[in-house]
């Protein structure tokens, strides 16, 4: 399957090292890159052009990490290039108005990849993007492979509850805590979900702690609000989040056995319980097939509380 990567600096250049190791056996058949410096020489570049792997690089307009480091016989770019331009031309980015970084700087960070190729529609107009995988067409092309993994994120839990778990309604029901009331207008009035307002928070503190004379009281600011964005997007979760496993219909949990069945290993990305419901809930008369510590205390069954043992997983 094409592989799809970009993260921080040397995760954007890792899909072409990356690429590069599993050659010449067992080479990827395509890789994806955003925002990647150059990597390697001109016997790597041409090494890999040689190869059947498709190679795209995307670069959001003047992201100055792509032009690093200077070309020269030490260094040069592999693949087939795609700028990304924000409309009329782009411009800094900003976080709720408190500050702005240069423009140079701005485009590197992932919410303005993410802003952008969502502007553009990148996904369903562009031809060297992947197109998404029915479940179905995924089996199908990993058929000969010994085991397969997945990593869920919350569609699992929106696919269950999308009354509870969709960010809208997370951020419909959240209690937000005076020391961020005032700013909640400028953290969300682009977007509803938290995570991607927690990650421009930190991105921006690390950002701003690169120059000389930015006051430690605003990158305390920022750590504190991102801090407090996530603590109350956990406990939004937590009130709303269904109280007991009974209150997931049977048809629900045999369709999640159903859908984890296909994969030797899973693993989440999300707060909340339903993934570990789902494995422990089985049909009567049939063990689990994993068991995840959580015991009732053997001194107190009725306690309101569980303990966890290691020795108790598998």
């Amino acid at each position: 399957m094409p592989r799809l990567l970009h993260r921080a600096q040397p995760g954007r250049r890792a899909g072409t090292l990356a690429a590069a190791r599993r050659l010449p056996q067992n080479p990827p058949k395509a890789v994806y890159t955003f925002g990647s410096p150059r990597v390697g020489n001109s016997t790597f570049v041409a090494t890999l052009s040689s190869i059947s792997t498709s190679i795209h690089r995307v670069v959001d307009d003047e992201d100055i990490v792509a032009t690093l480091p200077p070309a020269g016989p030490c260094f040069d770019h592999v693949g087939i290039e795609k700028i990304l331009t924000a409309p009329g031309g782009g411009t800094s980015f900003s976080l709720g108005g408190l500050f702005k970084l240069p423009k140079f700087l701005a485009d590197h960070a992932p919410i303005n990849y993410v802003g952008r190729v969502a502007r553009i529609n990148i996904l369903s107009s562009l031809a060297f993007i992947m197109k998404l995988m029915t479940l179905s067409a995924a089996l199908d092309a990993t058929h000969q492979c010994t085991k397969r993994h997945l990593l869920l994120g919350n569609g699992f839990s929106i696919a269950c509850r999308p009354d509870i778990f969709v960010y809208g309604k997370l951020f419909d029901q959240a209690d937000f805590p005076n020391s961020l009331h005032l700013r909640r207008r400028c953290f969300m009035r682009s977007t509803q979900d938290f995570e991607k307002v927690i990650k421009a928070l930190r991105d921006a503190k690390a950002a701003l702690a690169a120059y000389d004379g930015v006051p430690s009281k605003l990158l305390d600011s920022l750590q504190d609000d991102a801090d407090g964005l996530r603590e109350l997007l956990v406990q939004t979760i937590a009130s709303s989040h269904p109280a007991q496993p009974g209150e997931i219909d049977e048809h629900e949990y045999a369709a999640c056995r159903k859908f984890i069945a296909n994969f030797d290993s899973v693993y989440t990305l999300n707060y909340d319980l339903l993934l570990d419901w789902a494995q422990m809930h089985t049909e009567e008369g049939v063990s689990p097939s994993s068991d995840d510590g959580f015991r009732k205390h053997e001194d107190d069954y009725d306690a309101a509380y569980v303990t966890w043992e290691s020795g108790n997983v598998s």
